[in-house]
């Protein structure tokens, strides 16, 4: 997920220090702007929009966005953000008796659009054929019998 928070200019570095000891990252500073990159896949960067400053998060999980939202605040802003071909093909394999649902049941079920399916059929489609890995294999051919 993404999360946006509001910052409050006076304990900006402290707020930042204080989520840097919490995830053992680096604090990182660039051109009067802070950052922190935890691995493998949480950003945490901070903006300035219309001389406000805020809290950028990207791939959040809910746990993120609560242990933030102690140090922060509460997020301004969350976006859902789209999982990768690796997790859309897993969390297709978890659902339960997928041969009996239809696209637009497994669609609701995953919160996905039409052009995501398309997108991710052509995606789980390339790695299956190149990887050849089992997982995608499998997910795609549920794509094929759903199309």
């Amino acid at each position: 997920m993404k999360a946006i928070f509001k910052l409050d200019k006076e304990k900006r570095e402290e707020i930042f220090n204080l989520i840097a000891e919490k995830y053992h990252a680096k604090l990182e500073k660039e051109r009067n702007t802070y950052f922190i990159m935890v691995k493998p896949k949480l950003l945490i960067v901070e903006k300035e929009i219309d001389n406000l400053r805020y809290i950028y998060v990207w791939g959040a999980t809910e746990y993120d966005i609560s242990e933030l939202s102690q140090i922060v605040g509460e997020p301004i802003k969350v976006i859902k953000e789209k999982p990768s071909p690796d997790e859309f093909a897993s969390e297709l394999l978890l659902i339960p008796k997928i041969e009996a649902k239809t696209k637009k049941e497994i669609l609701s079920l995953l919160q996905l659009k039409d052009k995501d399916w398309k997108r991710y059929k052509s995606l789980i489609g390339l790695l299956a054929k190149r990887k050849k890995d089992e997982k995608f294999v499998k997910a795609f051919a549920i794509l094929q019998k759903l199309n």
